[in-house]
């Protein structure tokens, strides 16, 4: 088994990746739109949100590496009860931490902002979907000739949805779901937890998401709009 605060290095270093992805989409919406302001128009600020929340995962990250993997540490300095044989315990639901941490994080940024698109296309369907995200990813990628998204989005809801359920997967309708995407198969089993939701997962989740939200952004229905606030008079 690789040591602890060499996995966690390299975990920094890979989401150091998708941070300069995700830069990379975001520098391309301001080249193509220098008039729209970056850390309030919707269509651009998701990029940036994720990459401040992959700074977060990163320092923590480094907790990890610098800290939490070294005995003197737990030994010297840490003021949290407990022997060595329980840091491998700890180490583990801190990483859990930040897996479940990050996705949420990521999860809110993206939805804030399509809801701030959707509200400004059309505010009676907005109205109509208040509650039912389903419906305005549905009606978005509708609109914007991105129906092949459809079961990405479908794939980030159950997550999103059993991540809130503690990992377990509980659905109202009591039966279990696969979603295939990209080539891979994801399996929601009732009752089960997913085991698949590693960080190398909630990378490549990152992945699709930094590309079908500068798909979404650089669509006509959505591209050629003026300016589209998150907040407004900011």
């Amino acid at each position: 088994m690789r040591p602890a605060n060499v996995v966690a290095n390299d975990q920094f270093n890979l989401y150091e990746v998708v941070k300069k992805k995700l830069k990379a989409s975001a520098d391309k919406l301001e080249a193509l739109h220098p008039f729209w302001v970056p850390n309030n128009d919707a269509r651009i600020s998701w990029f940036l949100g994720a990459i401040n929340v992959l700074v977060m995962t990163q320092i923590e990250c480094l907790v990890i590496a610098k800290y939490l993997s070294r005995k003197d540490w737990w030994q010297g300095q840490s003021q949290i009860s407990g022997d060595l044989e329980t840091v491998p315990i700890f180490l583990n639901e801190y990483d859990i931490h930040i897996r479940l941490w990050t996705f949420h994080s990521i999860f809110f940024q993206l939805e804030e902002s399509l809801r701030q698109v959707i509200k400004l296309r059309d505010p009676v369907k907005y109205n109509e979907c208040q509650t039912n995200w389903p419906g305005l990813y549905n009606f978005l990628l509708k609109e914007t000739g991105l129906t092949k998204y459809c079961p990405l989005f479908k794939l980030i809801a159950h997550t999103r949805n059993t991540i809130h359920n503690n990992g377990v997967f509980r659905p109202p309708n009591g039966k279990d779901v696969d979603i295939e995407w990209e080539g891979k198969m994801f399996q929601f089993c009732v009752d089960r937890r997913i085991r698949w939701f590693t960080h190398d997962t909630l990378r490549q989740f990152i992945i699709w998401l930094n590309q079908v939200m500068l798909d979404i952004m650089l669509s006509e229905t959505v591209g050629t709009v003026p300016k589209i606030e998150r907040f407004k008079g900011e």
